[in-house]
Protein backbone atom coordinates (compact mmCIF):
# COMPACT_ATOMS: atom_id res chain seq x y z
CA UNK A 1 0.00 0.00 0.00
CA UNK A 2 2.77 2.23 0.15
CA UNK A 3 2.88 5.27 -2.84
CA UNK A 4 6.02 7.48 -3.24
CA UNK A 5 4.05 11.10 -4.34
CA UNK A 6 5.67 14.16 -4.91
CA UNK A 7 5.89 17.91 -3.79
CA UNK A 8 6.52 20.49 -6.50
CA UNK A 9 9.39 23.20 -5.67
CA UNK A 10 8.74 25.99 -7.48
CA UNK A 11 11.49 28.99 -8.54
CA UNK A 12 10.55 32.08 -7.80
CA UNK A 13 12.81 33.85 -10.12
CA UNK A 14 11.59 31.91 -13.08
CA UNK A 15 8.12 30.77 -11.72
CA UNK A 16 9.30 27.79 -13.20
CA UNK A 17 9.18 24.06 -11.51
CA UNK A 18 12.45 23.38 -10.32
CA UNK A 19 12.58 20.42 -7.72
CA UNK A 20 10.88 18.11 -5.72
CA UNK A 21 10.36 16.47 -2.30
CA UNK A 22 9.60 12.80 -1.89
CA UNK A 23 6.68 11.95 0.37
CA UNK A 24 5.25 8.25 1.65
CA UNK A 25 1.98 7.46 1.98
CA UNK A 26 -0.23 4.62 2.87
CA UNK A 27 -3.28 3.88 0.81
CA UNK A 28 -5.30 1.78 2.62
CA UNK A 29 -6.95 -1.94 0.03
CA UNK A 30 -10.45 0.55 0.41
CA UNK A 31 -8.49 3.49 -0.62
CA UNK A 32 -8.58 5.72 2.15
CA UNK A 33 -4.89 7.05 3.25
CA UNK A 34 -3.33 6.60 6.42
CA UNK A 35 -1.71 9.95 7.72
CA UNK A 36 1.92 9.60 7.91
CA UNK A 37 1.78 11.20 11.59
CA UNK A 38 0.21 8.15 12.27
CA UNK A 39 1.85 4.98 10.13
CA UNK A 40 5.70 6.59 10.55
CA UNK A 41 5.74 6.75 14.54
CA UNK A 42 4.71 3.28 14.44
CA UNK A 43 7.22 1.99 11.73
CA UNK A 44 10.30 4.14 13.80
CA UNK A 45 8.82 1.84 17.10
CA UNK A 46 9.01 -1.60 15.42
CA UNK A 47 12.27 -1.12 13.28
CA UNK A 48 10.45 -0.68 9.95
CA UNK A 49 11.59 2.94 9.14
CA UNK A 50 14.57 2.13 7.34
CA UNK A 51 12.59 -0.85 5.22
CA UNK A 52 10.46 2.04 4.26
CA UNK A 53 13.22 4.60 2.91
CA UNK A 54 15.20 2.11 1.13
CA UNK A 55 11.62 1.68 -0.72
CA UNK A 56 11.27 5.48 -1.52
CA UNK A 57 14.99 5.55 -2.50
CA UNK A 58 14.39 3.09 -5.04
CA UNK A 59 11.47 4.39 -6.36
CA UNK A 60 12.34 7.74 -7.14
CA UNK A 61 15.20 6.46 -8.51
CA UNK A 62 12.85 4.34 -10.53
CA UNK A 63 11.02 7.54 -11.74
CA UNK A 64 13.67 9.35 -12.17
CA UNK A 65 15.16 7.06 -14.88
CA UNK A 66 11.83 6.16 -16.41
CA UNK A 67 10.66 9.82 -16.93
CA UNK A 68 12.44 11.61 -19.77
CA UNK A 69 10.97 14.74 -18.49
CA UNK A 70 13.06 14.86 -15.48
CA UNK A 71 16.00 14.12 -16.50
CA UNK A 72 17.47 17.66 -14.89
CA UNK A 73 15.14 17.60 -11.99
CA UNK A 74 16.72 17.00 -8.27
CA UNK A 75 14.56 14.90 -5.65
CA UNK A 76 15.22 15.66 -1.75
CA UNK A 77 14.39 12.64 0.05
CA UNK A 78 13.73 12.69 3.94
CA UNK A 79 16.33 10.54 5.61
CA UNK A 80 15.98 9.28 9.51
CA UNK A 81 19.14 9.75 11.65
CA UNK A 82 19.26 6.11 12.63
CA UNK A 83 19.35 5.19 9.03
CA UNK A 84 22.06 7.45 8.16
CA UNK A 85 24.38 6.03 11.04
CA UNK A 86 23.57 2.21 10.38
CA UNK A 87 26.49 0.01 9.59
CA UNK A 88 26.88 -0.54 5.19
CA UNK A 89 24.61 2.63 4.84
CA UNK A 90 27.03 4.85 2.45
CA UNK A 91 27.80 2.17 -0.10
CA UNK A 92 24.12 0.77 0.03
CA UNK A 93 22.88 4.23 -0.77
CA UNK A 94 25.35 4.92 -3.41
CA UNK A 95 24.65 0.90 -5.00
CA UNK A 96 21.15 2.19 -5.62
CA UNK A 97 21.72 4.77 -6.99
CA UNK A 98 24.58 4.04 -9.58
CA UNK A 99 22.22 0.59 -10.28
CA UNK A 100 19.45 3.16 -11.32
CA UNK A 101 21.23 5.07 -13.62
CA UNK A 102 20.73 7.77 -11.79
CA UNK A 103 22.91 10.72 -11.53
CA UNK A 104 24.01 11.80 -7.97
CA UNK A 105 23.29 15.22 -8.20
CA UNK A 106 20.01 14.25 -8.61
CA UNK A 107 19.32 12.72 -4.96
CA UNK A 108 19.36 15.46 -2.02
CA UNK A 109 19.07 13.91 1.41
CA UNK A 110 16.72 16.00 4.25
CA UNK A 111 17.69 16.28 7.92
CA UNK A 112 16.28 18.23 10.60
CA UNK A 113 18.60 20.09 13.44
CA UNK A 114 17.93 18.26 16.19
CA UNK A 115 19.27 14.96 14.72
CA UNK A 116 22.03 16.11 13.53
CA UNK A 117 23.34 17.78 17.17
CA UNK A 118 22.40 14.54 18.82
CA UNK A 119 24.81 12.85 16.51
CA UNK A 120 26.86 15.48 15.41
CA UNK A 121 30.68 14.17 14.85
CA UNK A 122 29.45 10.91 12.91
CA UNK A 123 27.00 13.24 10.80
CA UNK A 124 29.35 14.88 9.65
CA UNK A 125 31.76 12.61 8.44
CA UNK A 126 28.95 9.95 6.35
CA UNK A 127 27.89 13.70 4.98
CA UNK A 128 31.14 14.41 3.68
CA UNK A 129 31.38 11.07 1.77
CA UNK A 130 28.17 11.32 -0.08
CA UNK A 131 29.43 15.20 -1.02
CA UNK A 132 32.52 13.74 -2.13
CA UNK A 133 30.44 11.61 -4.04
CA UNK A 134 27.91 14.49 -5.43
CA UNK A 135 25.18 14.27 -3.11
CA UNK A 136 23.81 17.24 -2.14
CA UNK A 137 22.37 17.78 1.35
CA UNK A 138 18.89 20.41 2.70
CA UNK A 139 18.56 21.48 6.35
CA UNK A 140 14.83 21.02 7.32
CA UNK A 141 12.54 22.66 9.38
CA UNK A 142 14.73 25.55 10.09
CA UNK A 143 13.24 27.74 12.42
CA UNK A 144 11.44 25.12 15.13
CA UNK A 145 13.66 25.81 17.74
CA UNK A 146 17.32 24.22 17.40
CA UNK A 147 18.86 26.33 15.30
CA UNK A 148 22.38 26.37 15.40
CA UNK A 149 24.54 28.04 12.73
CA UNK A 150 27.24 26.42 13.92
CA UNK A 151 26.14 23.45 12.48
CA UNK A 152 25.51 25.21 9.33
CA UNK A 153 29.15 26.18 9.04
CA UNK A 154 30.39 22.86 9.48
CA UNK A 155 28.32 20.62 7.62
CA UNK A 156 28.00 21.10 3.65
CA UNK A 157 24.50 21.83 3.24
CA UNK A 158 23.39 23.45 -0.16
CA UNK A 159 19.87 24.45 0.57
CA UNK A 160 18.24 25.55 3.66
CA UNK A 161 14.31 24.76 4.34
CA UNK A 162 12.68 27.56 6.77
CA UNK A 163 10.04 26.03 8.37
CA UNK A 164 6.23 26.85 7.79
CA UNK A 165 5.46 28.73 10.95
CA UNK A 166 7.74 31.43 9.63
CA UNK A 167 5.25 32.08 7.12
CA UNK A 168 2.49 32.31 9.54
CA UNK A 169 4.37 35.11 12.00
CA UNK A 170 1.98 37.63 13.12
CA UNK A 171 2.49 41.55 14.49
CA UNK A 172 -0.69 43.05 15.54
CA UNK A 173 -2.45 40.59 14.09
CA UNK A 174 -1.14 41.15 10.55
CA UNK A 175 1.34 38.44 8.64
CA UNK A 176 5.24 39.66 9.39
CA UNK A 177 7.46 38.11 7.25
CA UNK A 178 10.70 39.74 9.06
CA UNK A 179 12.18 36.52 10.38
CA UNK A 180 12.18 35.26 6.95
CA UNK A 181 13.85 38.22 5.52
CA UNK A 182 16.46 38.40 7.86
CA UNK A 183 17.17 34.39 7.75
CA UNK A 184 16.79 35.00 4.21
CA UNK A 185 19.50 37.82 3.60
CA UNK A 186 21.78 35.33 6.02
CA UNK A 187 21.42 32.40 4.06
CA UNK A 188 22.68 33.96 0.90
CA UNK A 189 25.44 35.61 2.50
CA UNK A 190 26.81 32.24 3.17
CA UNK A 191 26.10 30.91 0.01
CA UNK A 192 23.17 28.75 0.58
CA UNK A 193 19.80 28.65 -1.36
CA UNK A 194 16.43 29.05 0.52
CA UNK A 195 13.48 27.22 0.49
CA UNK A 196 10.42 28.32 2.38
CA UNK A 197 7.72 25.70 2.98
CA UNK A 198 4.05 25.95 3.71
CA UNK A 199 2.86 28.76 1.03
CA UNK A 200 -0.65 28.02 -0.23
CA UNK A 201 -1.50 30.76 -2.17
CA UNK A 202 -0.24 33.18 -4.90
CA UNK A 203 -0.14 36.43 -2.01
CA UNK A 204 1.85 34.32 -0.01
CA UNK A 205 4.00 33.32 -2.86
CA UNK A 206 4.38 36.94 -3.47
CA UNK A 207 5.39 37.99 -0.42
CA UNK A 208 8.31 35.32 -0.06
CA UNK A 209 9.58 36.78 -3.60
CA UNK A 210 9.68 40.35 -1.93
CA UNK A 211 11.34 38.96 0.56
CA UNK A 212 14.56 37.44 -1.38
CA UNK A 213 13.76 33.84 -0.80
CA UNK A 214 14.82 31.24 -3.80
CA UNK A 215 12.28 28.86 -3.99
Amino acid sequence: GFEVWFQPVRCLSTGEFCSMEALIRLREPDGNYISPGEFIPLAEQNGQISAITWFVLKEVCRILKSVPELENVNVSINLPMTQLLENGFVPRFISIVNQAGVRHRQICIEFTERAILENFQQTQHIMQQLAQEGFRFYLDDFGTGYSNFNCLLQLPFQIIKLDACLMHMEKNGLPDYTMVRTLTKLFHDMNLVVIAEGAETEEEVAMLQVQGVDR
